[in-house]
């Protein structure tokens, strides 16, 4: 039996089990190394939290716009004698939906708690920055 400090080298040989090998080096590595930034998941969540404000705002807005239009609309698809559609009333459905949409993208992009764990992220990596290195793995 060998001791684990000689160095054996196996050539030609197949093997049919797992072989457990220690104080092994592999080839080095070269590339960018840095350290990593712990993200736990509740703050991977708020990374995709948004404002409920904004949102309910945003969702209000959009109903709001639809609901006044569709009535209307069906009346004028349907051919219900009378029934006309203005373009002020066009117009106003039209913009309360738009800025509707515009609060609920402003929800996610304004979020408080997306904002800090982003700025946490930033300041990580602003310094942590990443250094060229070669660096060799032991197993």
């Amino acid at each position: 039996m060998e001791s684990a400090s000689q160095n054996t080298h196996v050539t030609g040989q197949r093997f049919d089990k797992t072989v457990q090998v220690s104080n092994v080096e592999s080839q080095p590595d070269h590339g960018l190394f840095q350290p990593w930034y712990p993200l736990s998941e509740a703050d991977f969540l708020r990374l995709w939290q948004s404002n409920s404000l904004l949102a309910t705002l945003g969702g209000a807005t959009m109903t709001f716009g639809i609901s006044y239009i569709a009535p209307k609309l069906v009346n004028y698809c349907t051919g219900v004698s009378g029934a006309a559609l203005r373009d002020q009333e066009i117009l106003l459905a039209a913009i309360a939906v738009l800025v509707g949409a515009a609060l609920m993208v402003g929800s996610i992009v304004f979020s408080r708690g997306r904002r800090k764990i982003r700025s946490k992220i930033k300041k990580h990596f602003a310094n942590y920055p990443p250094e060229e290195a070669y660096r060799v793995r032991k197993s």
